[in-house]
């Protein structure tokens, strides 16, 4: 059993163009899916909504929230919800 209703994946990690974000949501709810960068700030927000239970792909193109393209660094994919977070490290080529 899974004590955790969310889990996260990123591939291909380090990335240059697109990064494929695979999420598996245990339970229904609110989810936020965002991007921050290695100071905490929140560069973009991918999806913030509803999820019912299953797996999901979102892609990150590594553009902030204007949609400019962010420097070769490292960034944090945080997978959040009411009750929980998941963060997973990428690298940004």
């Amino acid at each position: 059993n899974k004590t955790n209703s969310l889990e996260l994946q990123a591939y291909p990690n380090p990335f240059s163009e697109f990064l494929s974000i695979k999420v598996e949501i245990e339970k229904q709810g609110f989810y936020t899916l965002s991007v921050y960068n290695l100071n905490g700030q929140l560069q973009k927000v991918l999806f913030n909504d509803n999820l019912n239970r299953g797996s999901y792909t979102f892609t990150w193109s590594g553009s902030n929230w204007q949609n400019n393209s962010l420097p070769a660094s490292c960034y944090f994919v945080v997978l959040s919800n009411n009750y929980s977070n998941q963060t997973l490290k990428v690298i940004k080529r």
